[in-house]
């Protein structure tokens, strides 16, 4: 198995700081010129694609971003998987402060990172829908892993491997885990077995096939790909009054699509499943729940809980294996997009302390 890089883009902790800095003082060039000088000198950003095997399906793969720190060779690498409509723009959010991007801060914390698009979204292949499949997806998601291990991503071998989901990126956690056991801790963001019964209807409404989107009308996609309906999104992925209007917008812009099969098959895993059969019950390494506390999924009347560290590990204890030695983060002012509402970096930095105790970066 070969992976295809190319050269993306480098991002810098500090770079736009500095940059005006050495402008207002006259030291230095434009905090443009500036910015893009130390960006180089801080963190190396590849795009790959990964072969991935799927039936039916010749010469698939999966598309992402490898980005390294250049101060440092770690071994340890986040594998980021995004949600349901989402690409991996997500953990890489495209504003000009990097308030929300978490591949910045991972990478500044001294790990690498490998954002991906799952198998039917974003740049990886689309195949027929119906042939997107929790299963399938679980499996092509296995072969990243495993080319992250062999080193045919960015010429790297790692050693450890984080899965950071979110929200269905959280959900194929459970189904890879059920099928291998390759993963050295988890972080599943934006998900627990029990989504509100109120909630599922204004889901399943906020939903159409792309055929019926102005994004995606001549896309040429097949009709079993599905996306939010316009506007539908802050009400569902939002706590407004802790998000910026401008990253809503964007969000808005930025939406993609997800297969109908896998969305269905997804769903029966998070309506309060038996605990004992859950998928998630093979997971046997550290991992740790990151839930929005205002998250319309699970939170709130009149049929949801309480979202606090306390009530997640309660309901949630009884589906995970006791090795997974389960911890919760609760994301404050925060809906389902934990990553992107203003209360971010601080959840970021809460991660990111518990993967630096769990899991060395080299």
């Amino acid at each position: 198995m070969t992976s295809v890089l190319s050269s993306r883009r480098i991002i810098g902790a500090s770079a736009a700081v500095i940059g005006l800095a050495l402008a207002l003082t006259g030291l230095g060039p434009s905090p443009a010129q500036s910015a893009d000088q130390l960006d180089k000198q801080t963190v190396k950003c590849q795009d790959a694609r990964v072969p991935v095997t799927v039936p039916g399906v010749s010469d698939a793969t999966i598309f992402g971003t490898l980005c390294t720190p250049t101060a440092s060779k770690p071994t340890a690498v986040h594998l980021l998987v995004p949600g349901s409509t989402m690409t991996q723009s997500y953990f890489d959010w495209p504003d000009d402060s990097r308030r929300y991007s978490y591949v910045r801060k991972a990478t500044s914390a001294g790990y690498a990172t490998f954002s991906i698009d799952r198998l039917g979204s974003g740049k990886s292949t689309r195949p027929l829908s119906t042939t997107v499949t929790m299963d399938a997806g679980a499996d092509t998601l296995h072969e990243v892993v495993t080319a992250l291990r062999a080193g045919k991503v960015g010429g790297t071998s790692f050693s450890k491997v984080i899965w950071v989901g979110h929200s269905l990126g959280s959900i194929y956690a459970w189904a890879e885990a059920a099928k291998y056991q390759d993963i050295d801790a988890f972080v599943l963001t934006a998900m627990t077995h029990s989504v509100k019964p109120s909630f599922l209807p204004l889901v399943s409404n906020m939903y159409h096939p792309v055929t019926q989107d102005p994004k995606f009308a001549n896309s040429g996609y097949d009709a079993g790909y599905l996306t939010t309906k316009p506007g539908t999104r802050p009400d569902q992925f939002f706590y407004t009054q802790g998000a910026d209007q401008t990253v809503i917008n964007r969000d808005e812009q930025l939406k993609d699509t997800v297969s109908g099969t896998e969305f269905n098959q997804a769903v029966a895993l998070i309506t309060s499943p038996p605990a004992d059969t859950a998928p998630s019950r093979a997971i046997r390494v550290p991992t740790l729940l990151v839930v929005g506390d205002q998250d319309p999924f699970f939170c709130g009347s009149p049929d949801g809980i309480e979202c606090t560290k306390q009530r997640i590990l309660e309901t949630e204890k009884p589906y995970y294996h006791s090795d997974a030695k389960l911890e919760v983060v609760i994301a404050s002012d925060s809906g389902h997009n934990v990553q992107v509402h203003r209360s971010s970096p601080t959840s970021t930095t809460k991660i990111l302390d518990w993967v630096s105790r769990t899991v060395p970066r080299s």
